[in-house]
């Protein structure tokens, strides 16, 4: 078992530099201060030669300090022996953006905690613990920054990276949150506490989900990395089990899993230098914190004034920019315990009433003269409590709240930690006291850690109705390793960064008018996309030329359909090659065709169900076809060369040879899509897929001269070559990525509007991840398929939109009316973004002077004069 700092190796020289320093500075300490001073330097390198030496030998630690934590033994498994009969297991819990939830999310939440708490028996324990670790704008960068690769884009990643580093130079100090739930429950050994503890997490598993979170069980090397933490803050724990057996012999080393986390040395009540009112100083013990290596600690109780209790509480405080270690020990009741505890607190406050209106009579006096508000609010409560516990089904628990902080000095920790802790706790009516006194900072420094047992003798009693308000979730970070920059989170100021290739539902839809910054942050995503990920490639759909220059200027390739275009692409195209299953490639290529014949003659009228003579014909038709592919594709099928894929004359030679009235009609149809001169003559050579281009990463599609003629056939054709283009990228080791602009115009047309829905079913698995954009909300909302690929999609990007659509879609994504309102006339580029249901506003600007602004712009002013 070893740790590894997480410093550089300069940073690492720099600390035991400072470790080897023989001798502290005591310029202008008196002798007797001095002579302090240095006893505790000399004690300090004493303490951590020992350590080092038994460490070297793989002995045993100090028992002072391996004794001052206390659990008996941590398993594999993660179950942890507290002390005989009493075992626990902890739980990563998966943390949400409460802050940012609708009203009636936080109802649903609240609920759903009483009925967890409900769950437990008094045999059992709750703790949640809520880690709260300062992250340096370093750490920030190190996510963020893009690394360099060999394809001709450095200098764009250059200037990206200048613009981040710029923008984490101006942010706030950020924080990292984890929240962890201990359960702890009486047993005989550990197998049957493994068992009730499985059966304990299993129950609420489900319920965590339906929030929006979950549960991971940590194994026993995880649970002791985080106890480590407390002691070894800068460092990460590296725990081998193979430690605590000798592998020659089999038998225990006499290591234990606490020689893994414990300190190198413990001081409670510390001597410290106290400054005088004459402006000398004197030694003292200072009995509120305690010294852990090299920084000091202190853990404070936190006692709620009585009154209700905010769900905010615990969010915003925890929210504090500082290392901190937030606790809640939760102890349920019996039915009968909280009936019995709730009857003597009736009786105690109808006593203490009794006792003053008797006083106010033996003075002549009116009964209510002698009732502060303080004496009528406690009746009041003695009431609730009573219909609560009585009537209500709710339990009373046994509750403490605490927490650690630490600095590196005693005055930091007291004049700077501490006191910034009581003013983030004042502003909730909670007061934060350091607990005095050796034992009693021992008892609250293993409260702390993760064990599952209140050591704090200093319990409140409340309601599941008020455990229940004390919301642990505080906020989820977006700042997934390789993610893409998306801006800022408008409340936190923390830095978005999303990887959708993680999400469970990873397609994205953008709303947003025109102006409101919509293609601007679809070109900056699709950028990164390219920068950040080399095996990706980008596809882009649009019926105007608004991302011809974006394309253009990264070397991609743009392609026209419509009057006057030059590009040609062929439907009947297959790379036999790259197919497994060439019957299944064949048949899959049969159904296609039919499809886009249909576009073709009945312009997708079969697929939408509202021609019946059309679906009857098409049934025929679909059998005719099926008879010419394999004299169409027979040629190929021997050679497989390029030269012999057919065209789409071919298909319509076959068909007008057929005696079937149908075949000759629609090779009659086709013959408009067969030759160069006629309104479809795109799709009359033989030129393949626009897309056969490993060497290129960018392609761009644009629809803005295509007639109704050409229209639908080509909105199918792309929709199904983009399908075709994820499958064989897939094989090849390629990402794909495509964007569909106003993607309400594939919708139009049902047959595309089919094979686009499929794709966003179906894509995951090939690696395919689609945007849809528009800025037609009600669109979306009122056409059927339109409105499931919403429902599938598990990031939405909301930017400026009409009031009326921004309440719509507000409705629909359950957002509340605050946030709504990032959505109605924010400034350019800002908004909201939802990422799987958790919802968050968003800002961003990039500055004007630089080549990615010109890239990313489509703004007529600043694109005037360059080629379209």
């Amino acid at each position: 078992m070893r740790r590894k700092s997480e410093s550089t190796s300069a940073a690492k020289r720099e600390a035991h530099d400072r470790a080897d320093a023989a001798m502290p500075d005591v310029a202008g300490l008196t002798v007797k201060q001095a002579e302090m001073a240095l006893a505790e330097a000399r004690n300090r390198e004493r303490e951590r030669r020992e350590y080092e030496r038994r460490k070297a030998k793989g002995k045993p630690l100090s028992k002072i300090t391996q004794d001052a934590i206390r659990y008996e033994k941590c398993f594999e498994s993660g179950v942890v022996k507290v002390e005989k009969g009493l075992y626990s297991i902890t739980c990563d819990v998966d943390n949400m953006d409460y802050r940012n939830l609708g009203e009636s999310e936080k109802e649903a939440l609240y609920v759903r905690l009483l009925r967890v708490y409900n769950l437990f028996e008094p045999t059992t324990h709750l703790q949640w613990s809520v880690i709260v670790r300062v992250v340096g704008r370093r750490s920030i960068l190190d996510e963020v920054l893009i690394s360099h690769q060999p394809d001709g884009l450095d200098r764009l990643r250059d200037e990206v990276n200048e613009v981040l580093t710029d923008r984490a130079s101006k942010g706030k100090t950020d924080i990292e949150t984890r929240l962890l739930l201990t359960i702890c429950t009486k047993a005989d050994n550990e197998a049957e506490a493994q068992s009730i503890l499985d059966g304990l997490v299993k129950d609420i598993r489900p319920d965590f989900e339906s929030m929006g979170s979950g549960l991971t069980v940590l194994s026993g090397a995880e649970w002791l990395e985080i106890v480590a933490g407390v002691f070894w803050p800068s460092d990460v724990l590296v725990f081998d089990w193979a430690t605590l057996v000798d592998t020659k012999t089999g038998k225990a080393t006499g290591l234990t899993t606490k020689d893994a986390v414990a300190p190198m040395s413990l001081a409670f009540e510390p001597r410290i230098l106290k400054p005088r009112p004459n402006g000398t100083t004197s030694v003292v013990k200072d009995s509120g914190i305690y010294r852990c290596n090299d920084f000091y600690a202190s853990t404070l109780l936190l006692r709620k004034s009585p009154g209700m209790i905010d769900d905010r509480m615990v969010s915003v405080i925890t929210s504090t920019p500082m290392d901190m270690m937030f606790t809640i020990h939760m102890q349920p009741m019996s039915a009968e315990s909280s009936r019995k505890a709730t009857d003597a607190y009736i009786a105690a406050v109808e006593g203490d009433t009794h006792d003053r209106a008797k006083e106010a009579r033996r003075e002549n006096m009116p009964a209510g003269v002698y009732m502060t508000s303080k004496h009528v609010d406690r009746a009041q409560d003695a009431e609730e409590l009573k219909k609560e516990v009585q009537f209500g089904g709710h339990k009373l628990f046994y509750t403490t709240m605490s927490a650690h902080v630490r600095a590196e000095t005693p005055d930091d920790l007291k004049l700077e930690q501490i006191p910034k802790l009581q003013r983030a706790c004042g502003r909730w009516g909670v007061s934060a006291t350091p607990l005095s006194g050796r034992e009693r900072q021992k008892d609250a420094m293993n409260a702390t850690l993760p064990i599952g047992k209140n050591f704090i003798n200093a319990p409140s009693t409340m309601t599941t109705a008020n455990v229940g308000a004390l919301i642990p979730f505080t906020s989820r970070r977006y700042q997934d390793p390789g993610g893409i920059y998306w801006g800022v989170d408008a409340e936190s100021e923390d830095f978005i960064m999303l990887d959708r290739t993680a999400l469970g539902a990873p397609h994205q839809m953008v709303f947003g008018i025109t102006g409101s910054g919509k293609s601007f942050g679809l070109c900056r995503e699709n950028l990164q996309i390219l920068l950040r990920r080399p095996r990706a490639k980008v596809y882009i759909a649009s019926p105007g030329l608004a991302y011809k220059p974006f394309v253009q200027l990264l070397g991609g390739k743009w392609f026209e359909v419509g009057a006057g275009s030059k590009d040609y692409f062929n439907v009947m195209s297959i790379n036999i090659d790259q197919v497994e299953d060439v019957e299944q490639a064949i048949a899959d290529k049969a159904e296609y065709l039919m499809g886009q014949v249909e576009c073709m003659l009945y312009k997708g009228a079969v697929m939408d169900g509202k021609d019946t003579r059309a679906a009857k014909e098409a049934t025929l038709l679909y059998s005719c076809i099926q008879d010419c592919i394999p004299k169409v594709y027979g040629r190929y099928l021997d050679t497989h060369r390029a030269e012999d894929v057919p065209v789409l004359a071919q298909l319509a030679d076959e068909l007008g040879d057929m005696k079937v009235p149908v075949a000759r009609d629609a090779a009659q149809a086709l013959s408009l899509f067969t030759t160069t001169t006629a309104v479809g003559g795109q799709f009359s050579q033989r030129d393949g897929s626009p897309f056969d281009d490993d060497d290129c990463r960018l392609f761009g599609v644009g629809f803005r001269n295509a007639g109704d003629i050409i229209k639908a056939p080509a909105l199918f054709a792309f929709t199904d070559m983009f399908w075709r283009q994820a499958v064989m990228n897939k094989v090849k080791g390629y990402e794909t990525w495509v964007l569909f602009d106003e993607f309400q115009t594939f919708m139009d047309w049902p047959i595309a509007a089919q094979y686009f829905l499929k794709a966003w079913m179906e894509g995951r698995k090939y690696d395919l991840y689609q945007t849809g954009a528009t800025q037609n909300v009600l669109a979306v909302l009122e056409n059927a398929k339109a409105s499931r690929a919403l429902d599938n999609s598990g990031v939405v990007t909301m930017y400026n939109m009409a009031h009326d659509d921004a309440r719509e879609l507000a409705e629909r994504l359950h957002m509340s009316e605050r946030q709504m309102r990032y959505t109605v006339n924010p400034p350019e580029g800002h908004g909201v973004l939802s990422v799987m249901g958790s919802v968050m506003p968003f800002k961003d600007s990039w500055p004007k002077g630089t080549e990615t602004y010109k890239v990313f712009t489509s703004k007529p002013k600043e694109t005037k004069g360059r080629a379209m």
